[in-house]
């Protein structure tokens, strides 16, 4: 193991201490493209919903400056629908080889109401294999990533794992096919856990009435994300990173 892999497995001991509001370069030739797949926790928003934001936004700071980010996750989707609504062929046009694609599901697929979303967790499985595959074979290298944890405390004040079905069979695809993964479902569970429910309510979208014009009567949101939640949420990932991939996606982050 080299010595800068070495460093960068050492400070991922917590979380990556680097601004989510540093600034990068947008003028170079990239030298590597990172593509994500994904549901909401992921996805840019439009201003009429802000301050909700994606940790998708906010991870390309955690990369060194000529490293690009492409975000194709979408609001409300899920495996099924990404890929039969045509998001996922979109995705894998892009693909060069030695691209990177992140793929992180799970809220949207275990909604039975929602016909054109919902997956079994096995079926949900099967979607996540088949999307490292194609990704292979574009002489690409897929990461599998486990859904965000939502903000939902027991009457006890303990976190209740509401994804766990889907994050584990997220976990055994990746076993499966030997796909790296970053298990931001833990991540984000210890850490939301260790916070409390007062110490961590204000990294999901909790909002009084008159504290922001897009939510004019407030909102108590536990799945999606505040900016500062976006913040923590891509700091997690970026330091999975460093367990997952050290000898491939690490080498490619920002030294601390």
């Amino acid at each position: 193991m080299n010595k800068s892999v070495l460093h960068l497995l050492i400070l991922a001991g917590g979380a990556f201490a680097l601004s989510c509001f540093s600034s990068f370069a947008t003028d170079k030739t990239p030298s590597l493209t990172i593509h994500l797949a994904g549901d909401s926790t992921m996805a840019t928003k439009q201003e009429n919903k802000r301050p909700e934001t994606g940790w998708g936004e906010k991870i390309n700071a955690f990369f060194q400056d000529n490293v690009v980010v492409r975000n194709y996750a979408v609001n409300g989707y899920a495996t099924l629908n990404f890929r039969t609504d045509g998001y996922w062929n979109k995705l894998l046009d892009q693909i060069h080889p030695g691209d990177y694609v992140m793929i992180q599901f799970g809220h949207n697929d275990q909604k039975q109401e929602n016909p054109k979303g919902y997956s079994a967790p096995e079926v949900f499985r099967q979607r996540l294999e088949d999307f490292a595959t194609e990704v292979r074979a574009r002489h690409g290298h897929p990461i599998l990533i486990t859904s965000v944890t939502r903000w939902s405390f027991e009457k006890d004040g303990t976190l209740a794992d509401t994804l766990a079905d889907y994050t584990a069979q997220t976990r055994a695809a990746a076993e499966e096919t030997g796909v790296p993964l970053i298990d931001l479902s833990t991540r984000s569970r210890e850490k939301i856990q260790s916070l409390g429910v007062a110490g961590s309510e204000k990294y999901y979208l909790h909002l009084s009435p008159g504290e922001s014009p897009n939510y004019p009567n407030g909102v108590a949101d536990n799945t999606h994300l505040s900016d500062e939640g976006a913040c923590m949420m891509a700091s997690l990932v970026a330091a999975e990173i460093v367990r997952a991939d050290p000898e491939g996606l690490a080498l490619h982050l920002k030294k601390q």
